[in-house]
């Protein structure tokens, strides 16, 4: 109970040390290594160094931060995909919901603003096809009795969310996202998506 509650403790003081701790546990590296005696030690200041550690097992926190809206109304309007190793696949907790307030039948695509930003971008790919610093996106959407996966690109033609959507209908769906091989940094990672709707004649 003891080795616990310090390793929570450390977790909650410095990401770095979070990052650490994740690594022990994939390698099976024993807790013991990571034991600290903190009596007497001012944990604001606590501070643990990252020599040793295994670079390619890093991970990562990714987010949507933004999801801009045009002609439909879409909420929640971000996701965080939380941390990332290297070769995941990790999908949203919550569903979007996406909604047609207008009088008028819509065809929807989806897209995202260009490539993940970042202290060092990740590229995004057009066919989800992850690589070195390359990460891809995948809408999932549930209706009509089914889930339909749709890639999300940041190069035209964008790929439909949703279409024929009448006047009222509501929609569901999910943000996958496929993490890069590796990385070449380890800073959070951020892009936005957006909406474009169009009316059927």
């Amino acid at each position: 109970m003891q080795k616990l509650n310090v390793a929570l403790a450390i977790a909650a003081t410095l990401l770095a040390i979070t990052m650490v701790g994740q690594v022990a546990v994939a390698q099976d590296i024993p807790d013991s290594l990571y034991l600290i005696d903190r009596a007497g030690v001012n944990s604001s200041l606590l501070t643990i160094g990252m020599a040793g550690a295994n670079y390619s097992m890093v991970i990562i926190n990714t987010s949507i931060v933004e999801i801009s809206l045009t002609g439909v109304h879409i909420y929640p309007i971000g996701c965080d995909f939380g941390l990332l190793r290297p070769g995941d696949i990790r999908t949203t907790g919550q569903a979007f919901t996406i909604y047609n307030a207008s009088n008028l039948t819509l065809n929807v695509t989806i897209a995202v603003a260009g490539d993940w930003a970042g202290t060092h971008n990740w590229t995004h790919s057009d066919d989800c096809t992850p690589g070195v610093d390359i990460a891809g996106l995948v809408a999932i959407v549930d209706g009509g009795g089914g889930h339909t996966a749709v890639v999300v690109k940041k190069s035209e033609p964008y790929n439909y969310l949703v279409s024929d959507m009448a006047p009222g209908q509501e929609y569901s769906f999910g943000l996958q996202i496929y993490a890069p091989t590796s990385f070449s940094d380890y800073s959070q990672k951020q892009n936005r998506i957006f909406i474009v709707t169009e009316s059927e004649p």
